[in-house]
């Protein structure tokens, strides 16, 4: 099953992480090689991570500098075009953002957060918030299928015509993310096991989910049998639905700890029914505050 594939990653485990592939990407690069072997011969421009996702294998990092990373502008004919994002179907990949260009390890990097990694959906470039100018986005920005174990940290998302990250049938392990200014959802996360107590991934860090049309996160997961669906320290903002909305099965167990939901359409968040000697909800230390609707909802 794909959840057993993301915790063992057998391929990677196999080289050994001193053949782990490091790919760069620098979207202000100009010069150079442009084959992501070091930073001054980095994958270039708002196309970069595209092109390391195309030569990625198993186990490998991608470390992005700072900048615009956007979907892929499709030819055709009619309006609006369509817009193809970015997608990963490596197994056991690890993206890492908040470089500045020189680092040699990613515990080099200072002040991470002010060289956001944007990955947008406005392919074209030209959005200005009118609805002629949103049309032509990507459907979704980031998509993750059947991925196996996936590592995100220090990126942005944004600017989708529908979903901003989609992780399906993938393990991700996600930090310091936002996920911002979507028509739709920020995030969807469904499957099988896309969470694990047990395994490398399995819960969701320090991230923020806000201004999007949707929810900030939805969850349509199925984990296996005592698996831990985790959300710590995340806030969820001025969403136009539902901060936070999940439809997972009775055997999920949810753990939400010190997050902030404020300032959504309707409600806060949305936790699974409550099945007696089944589905356990934990909900420690959160903030709940200015919803349009319930703070927090768990019905059954």
């Amino acid at each position: 099953m794909l959840r057993h594939l993301a915790l063992l990653c057998p391929l990677a485990l196999a080289v050994g992480p001193a053949l782990a592939q490091t790919v760069h990407v620098r979207a202000d690069l100009t010069t150079g090689a442009n084959n992501g072997s070091t930073w001054a011969d980095a994958f270039q421009g708002a196309a970069g991570l595209r092109a390391a996702l195309a030569v990625a294998t198993p186990g490998t990092e991608i470390w992005v500098a700072g900048g615009t990373y956007r979907a892929e502008p499709m030819p055709g004919s009619g309006f609006p075009l369509p817009r193809h994002g970015i997608t990963v179907t490596t197994q056991c990949l690890t993206l890492r953002g908040g470089f500045a260009g020189t680092e040699t390890a990613s515990f080099e990097r200072t002040d991470p957060e002010r060289r956001p990694v944007v990955l947008s959906g406005d392919a074209l470039g030209n959005d200005d918030g009118s609805a002629a100018t949103l049309s032509d986005n990507a459907p979704t920005v980031l998509q993750v299928l059947g991925a196996g174990r996936f590592t995100m940290e220090y990126v942005q998302v944004a600017d989708s015509l529908d979903v901003g990250f989609l992780a399906e049938d993938s393990n991700a392990r996600v930090s310091r993310c936002v996920f911002t200014g979507c028509s739709g959802s920020g995030a969807i996360v469904r499957g099988s096991g896309p969470f694990s107590s047990t395994g490398p991934g399995g819960r969701l860090e320090d991230c923020r989910f806000e201004d999007n049309g949707l929810d900030g996160l939805f969850f349509g997961g199925s984990p296996g049998p005592g698996e831990r669906v985790a959300l710590q320290r995340c806030v969820f903002e001025n969403n136009g639905r539902h901060g936070l909305s999940t439809s997972g099965e009775e055997r999920n167990v949810f753990e939400v700890r010190n997050c902030v939901f404020h300032g959504n359409g309707q409600n806060g968040a949305i936790l699974p029914r409550f099945y007696d000697g089944g589905l356990d909800v934990d909900l420690f230390q959160c903030t709940v505050v200015g919803n349009g609707g319930v703070g927090i909802l768990s019905p059954g």
